[in-house]
């Protein structure tokens, strides 16, 4: 089991079409902790959201300035067949990605939980060197058989002592 820790430049780029007026994108790019153990890479990282930007000011009184911090891990199977996305904070999921798969899972929020259901439709990959990484997931937001969103997720990360 070889297992390697250091610190990347971490960039997610996620982007939602609902439908041609219905465009969202969010850009994240932060520094992570990387760890690499046999088969998958082990992603942590911080995000702090501004609740207040984000329309929630309700919920942005509950806690100080606005602001949320929201902790995220990602592993990421190096054959690309599967990749976890963990978020921790006031609203909290696990999602697996699996290629080619549809998934149900649940979104907890501080007013219930909601089911989440998804289909993979494929996670490729950009590049894949000794220093950068970069990966491709799309993925469908589903309710039944009807297609609510399509998203695009790309994860990149570069190792920072190259």
């Amino acid at each position: 089991m070889s297992k390697n820790k250091l610190i990347v430049d971490l960039f997610i780029k996620s982007q939602q079409v609902v439908d041609e007026q219905g465009k969202q994108e969010f850009i994240i790019e932060t520094q992570a902790e990387l760890t690499e153990i046999d088969d998958s890479y082990f992603l942590i990282f911080e995000h702090f959201d501004d609740l207040k930007a984000d329309g929630l000011d309700t919920i942005g009184e509950l806690s100080q300035g606005n602001i949320e911090k929201t902790n995220f891990s990602l592993k990421i199977q190096k054959d690309l067949e599967k990749i976890t996305l963990r978020r921790f904070g006031a609203s909290s999921y696990v999602i697996d990605f699996v290629n080619s798969d549809l998934s149900y899972n649940y979104v907890n929020t501080t007013h219930g939980r909601l089911e989440l259901i998804y289909r993979t439709n494929k996670i490729v990959s950009v590049k894949n060197s000794k220093n950068d990484f970069e990966i491709n997931l799309d993925y469908d937001l589903m309710q039944g058989d009807s297609v609510l969103a399509n998203n695009n997720l790309n994860i990149a990360f570069v190792r920072a002592d190259k």
